[in-house]
């Protein structure tokens, strides 16, 4: 009878393929991911919010130094349409457009004066619900409403 060889054993050939499958997937995953990543970093999609807004202002404001009459919609359809994290636009001339059908609430900007300013003041822009207004207090003593902070 002839003498077993170590590696001959079953049990040593699925250890050497385990490790070895084993190499190989976290060989594949590491390939992925430095893939996936490098193509995030050059993506719009890999950005902060804030990095998103300013790329798509210096896109917007490029186009309009060359057509200052551009059609928003299109522009966005053709030139930010990689972008899949919501925005709108909203230019002082009244024109908006957004990526999104949902993002700009309806009647949005309607009884605004002109350049976009609301009629309180001359300030204009969007302001949330209860804005502005002072805050309620909770101290016993004070039983008017609260003075609004400076």
């Amino acid at each position: 009878m002839s003498e077993r060889v170590w590696y001959r054993s079953l049990y040593w050939r699925i250890a050497f393929g385990f490790v070895a499958l084993l190499a190989a997937l976290l060989l594949a995953q590491g390939i992925l991911f430095l893939w996936l990543t490098g193509r995030l970093d050059e993506s719009p999609q890999g950005r902060t919010a804030q990095q998103t807004a300013d790329f798509v202002a210096r896109e917007l404001s490029d186009a309009l130094a060359v057509e200052p009459s551009l059609d928003l919609q299109r522009f966005i359809r053709e030139r930010i349409d990689n972008v899949n994290r919501p925005f709108a636009i909203v230019l002082r001339d009244g024109r908006r457009a957004s990526n999104r059908p949902d993002a700009l609430p309806p009647g949005f900007m309607e009884g605004r004066g002109r350049g976009g300013r609301g009629g309180r003041g001359g300030r204009g822009g969007w302001r949330p619900p209860g804005a502005g207004q002072p805050e309620p207090t909770t101290d016993p003593r004070n039983q008017g409403p609260a003075e609004p902070r400076p």
